[in-house]
């Protein structure tokens, strides 16, 4: 009689583990993530006037993943969003450093903090590094812009990536990658 009740005592506890286990696991922030990312790439087009473009903004977003030596992916593998834009201005004199300030002023409204990266930073290249310390993680961001030379037109471009959290349901990523 004891080991029957000790086998359903012991058959109950492993029932509620596995059931409870699913609920402790890490959620995935992804797609709260890719939102704002989005919505920070907006925010640096909407700084700079039509005018000022010779084309349209072209931009990429998706999910990046943290381990790629796996063939597959789970739920519980590492993951983040990363946003890039490409900016075309125009062969005004100084465009691009006027667009790169409208861009930094922009950013740094919505509490990101920009640092000017001498590392890259040339006659013909300058790079700025921004974070936001008021997100939860590690956000960063990078804009690069030049001014138009013989060999090529006034461009920039603008890159954001998430902190890291977990992929979570891959399918539905993957379905929601299909229809955005």
């Amino acid at each position: 009689m004891r080991s029957a009740r000790a086998v359903a005592v012991a058959a109950l506890v492993v029932a509620v583990t596995l059931t409870l286990g699913g609920c402790v696991s890490e959620q995935s922030r992804l797609m709260e993530y890719r939102a704002t990312a989005e919505e920070t790439a907006l925010l640096v087009v909407d700084a700079i006037p039509q005018e000022e473009f010779t084309a349209e903004a072209v931009s990429t977003s998706g999910v990046r993943y943290g381990d790629t030596s796996r063939a597959g992916h789970r739920p519980s593998d590492p993951a983040y969003w990363n946003v890039r834009l490409y900016l075309a201005f125009s062969d005004q004199p100084g465009v691009a450093k006027a667009m790169g300030d409208r861009i930094i002023a922009a950013l740094e409204s919505e509490g990101w903090e920009a640092r000017l990266d001498e590392r890259v930073s040339d006659e013909e290249v300058t790079k700025f590094a921004f974070s936001r310390p008021d997100l939860e993680g590690r956000w960063y961001a990078e804009l690069h812009y030049s001014e138009a030379t013989d060999e090529h037109d006034a461009n920039g471009s603008f890159l954001i990536i998430t902190p890291y959290t977990t992929l979570g349901d891959y399918n539905e990523v993957e379905d929601i990658l299909r229809n955005s």
